[in-house]
Protein backbone atom coordinates (compact mmCIF):
# COMPACT_ATOMS: atom_id res chain seq x y z
CA UNK A 1 0.00 0.00 0.00
CA UNK A 2 0.89 3.57 -0.48
CA UNK A 3 2.82 5.43 2.25
CA UNK A 4 0.49 8.43 1.91
CA UNK A 5 -2.47 6.20 2.71
CA UNK A 6 -0.91 5.19 6.05
CA UNK A 7 -0.11 8.80 6.90
CA UNK A 8 -3.69 9.82 6.12
CA UNK A 9 -5.15 7.00 8.23
CA UNK A 10 -2.82 7.83 11.13
CA UNK A 11 -3.72 11.53 11.05
CA UNK A 12 -7.43 10.78 10.71
CA UNK A 13 -7.45 8.32 13.63
CA UNK A 14 -5.29 10.66 15.75
CA UNK A 15 -7.75 13.46 15.18
CA UNK A 16 -10.65 11.24 16.23
CA UNK A 17 -8.88 10.18 19.40
CA UNK A 18 -7.61 13.62 20.41
CA UNK A 19 -10.29 16.01 19.13
CA UNK A 20 -11.27 18.85 21.38
CA UNK A 21 -9.84 18.99 24.87
CA UNK A 22 -10.54 20.51 28.27
CA UNK A 23 -7.63 22.49 29.62
CA UNK A 24 -7.47 25.22 32.22
CA UNK A 25 -4.59 27.01 30.55
CA UNK A 26 -3.22 30.08 32.36
CA UNK A 27 -5.51 32.30 30.27
CA UNK A 28 -8.54 30.06 30.85
CA UNK A 29 -7.81 30.07 34.58
CA UNK A 30 -7.53 33.85 34.50
CA UNK A 31 -10.84 34.13 32.61
CA UNK A 32 -12.49 31.82 35.14
CA UNK A 33 -11.24 33.92 38.07
CA UNK A 34 -12.47 37.10 36.37
CA UNK A 35 -15.92 35.55 35.93
CA UNK A 36 -15.99 34.47 39.57
CA UNK A 37 -15.08 38.08 40.48
CA UNK A 38 -17.96 39.27 38.26
CA UNK A 39 -15.55 41.02 35.88
CA UNK A 40 -17.50 39.86 32.86
CA UNK A 41 -16.19 42.26 30.22
CA UNK A 42 -12.57 41.48 31.09
CA UNK A 43 -13.38 37.75 31.07
CA UNK A 44 -15.04 38.04 27.66
CA UNK A 45 -11.83 39.45 26.21
CA UNK A 46 -9.92 36.42 27.51
CA UNK A 47 -12.64 34.06 26.28
CA UNK A 48 -12.46 35.48 22.76
CA UNK A 49 -8.67 35.15 22.83
CA UNK A 50 -8.95 31.50 23.85
CA UNK A 51 -11.50 30.81 21.11
CA UNK A 52 -9.16 32.37 18.56
CA UNK A 53 -5.85 30.89 19.80
CA UNK A 54 -7.03 27.52 21.14
CA UNK A 55 -10.32 26.82 19.32
CA UNK A 56 -10.40 23.17 20.37
CA UNK A 57 -10.31 23.96 24.10
CA UNK A 58 -13.86 23.15 25.15
CA UNK A 59 -13.37 24.51 28.68
CA UNK A 60 -13.98 27.99 27.26
CA UNK A 61 -17.70 27.22 26.77
CA UNK A 62 -18.00 26.11 30.38
CA UNK A 63 -16.43 29.38 31.55
CA UNK A 64 -18.54 31.43 29.16
CA UNK A 65 -21.73 29.83 30.45
CA UNK A 66 -20.95 31.09 33.95
CA UNK A 67 -21.23 34.66 32.65
CA UNK A 68 -24.75 34.02 31.37
CA UNK A 69 -25.71 32.21 34.57
CA UNK A 70 -24.48 34.98 36.87
CA UNK A 71 -26.04 37.66 34.66
CA UNK A 72 -29.45 35.97 34.78
CA UNK A 73 -29.23 35.00 38.43
CA UNK A 74 -28.16 38.45 39.63
CA UNK A 75 -30.31 40.63 37.36
CA UNK A 76 -33.47 38.50 37.53
CA UNK A 77 -34.57 39.83 34.14
CA UNK A 78 -36.85 37.38 32.35
CA UNK A 79 -36.20 38.80 28.87
CA UNK A 80 -32.46 38.50 29.50
CA UNK A 81 -33.02 34.92 30.67
CA UNK A 82 -34.85 34.06 27.45
CA UNK A 83 -32.16 35.70 25.33
CA UNK A 84 -29.20 34.07 27.11
CA UNK A 85 -30.87 30.67 27.47
CA UNK A 86 -30.45 30.26 23.70
CA UNK A 87 -26.69 29.92 24.28
CA UNK A 88 -27.08 26.77 26.37
CA UNK A 89 -27.63 24.18 23.61
CA UNK A 90 -24.84 25.41 21.30
CA UNK A 91 -22.43 25.44 24.25
CA UNK A 92 -23.43 21.94 25.32
CA UNK A 93 -22.80 20.82 21.73
CA UNK A 94 -19.31 22.31 21.91
CA UNK A 95 -18.68 20.59 25.25
CA UNK A 96 -19.83 17.28 23.75
CA UNK A 97 -17.15 17.63 21.08
CA UNK A 98 -14.58 17.41 23.86
CA UNK A 99 -12.53 14.43 24.94
CA UNK A 100 -14.90 11.84 26.45
CA UNK A 101 -12.03 10.47 28.52
CA UNK A 102 -11.63 13.74 30.41
CA UNK A 103 -13.28 14.15 33.82
CA UNK A 104 -14.44 17.55 32.56
CA UNK A 105 -16.52 16.04 29.74
CA UNK A 106 -19.50 15.01 31.89
CA UNK A 107 -18.74 17.46 34.69
CA UNK A 108 -19.04 20.57 32.48
CA UNK A 109 -22.34 19.35 31.04
CA UNK A 110 -23.69 18.68 34.52
CA UNK A 111 -22.56 22.03 35.90
CA UNK A 112 -24.12 23.90 33.01
CA UNK A 113 -27.41 22.07 33.56
CA UNK A 114 -27.28 22.89 37.28
CA UNK A 115 -26.64 26.54 36.50
CA UNK A 116 -29.63 26.73 34.19
CA UNK A 117 -31.76 24.84 36.69
CA UNK A 118 -31.01 27.49 39.31
CA UNK A 119 -31.79 30.23 36.81
CA UNK A 120 -35.10 28.53 35.97
CA UNK A 121 -36.06 28.50 39.64
CA UNK A 122 -35.80 32.31 39.64
CA UNK A 123 -38.54 32.35 37.00
CA UNK A 124 -40.67 29.62 38.56
CA UNK A 125 -39.94 27.06 35.85
CA UNK A 126 -39.96 24.32 38.46
CA UNK A 127 -40.61 21.31 36.23
CA UNK A 128 -37.84 22.20 33.78
CA UNK A 129 -35.50 22.99 36.67
CA UNK A 130 -36.22 19.60 38.23
CA UNK A 131 -35.52 17.85 34.92
CA UNK A 132 -32.20 19.67 34.54
CA UNK A 133 -31.17 18.84 38.11
CA UNK A 134 -32.07 15.21 37.52
CA UNK A 135 -30.09 15.09 34.27
CA UNK A 136 -27.13 16.83 35.91
CA UNK A 137 -27.19 14.41 38.83
CA UNK A 138 -27.10 11.43 36.47
CA UNK A 139 -24.14 12.91 34.62
CA UNK A 140 -22.33 13.55 37.90
CA UNK A 141 -23.01 10.00 39.08
CA UNK A 142 -21.56 8.59 35.85
CA UNK A 143 -18.57 10.89 36.16
CA UNK A 144 -18.03 9.85 39.77
CA UNK A 145 -17.89 6.18 38.77
CA UNK A 146 -15.53 6.94 35.93
CA UNK A 147 -13.30 9.38 37.86
CA UNK A 148 -13.68 8.72 41.61
CA UNK A 149 -10.78 11.03 42.53
CA UNK A 150 -12.05 14.06 40.58
CA UNK A 151 -12.56 16.62 43.36
CA UNK A 152 -14.77 19.06 41.41
CA UNK A 153 -17.35 16.32 40.99
CA UNK A 154 -17.65 15.92 44.75
CA UNK A 155 -18.58 19.61 45.14
CA UNK A 156 -21.57 19.24 42.89
CA UNK A 157 -22.67 15.93 44.36
CA UNK A 158 -22.59 17.51 47.82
Amino acid sequence: MNKNYFVFVFLFVSNLVVGNHFEFTPLATEAYHKVMSLQFEEARVDIETIKREDPENSIVYFIENYIDFFTVFINEDKSEFKRLEKNKIPRLRQIRKGNRDSPYYLYCQAEMKLQWALARLKFEQYFNAFNEVSSAYQLLQRNQKKFPDFIANKKSLG
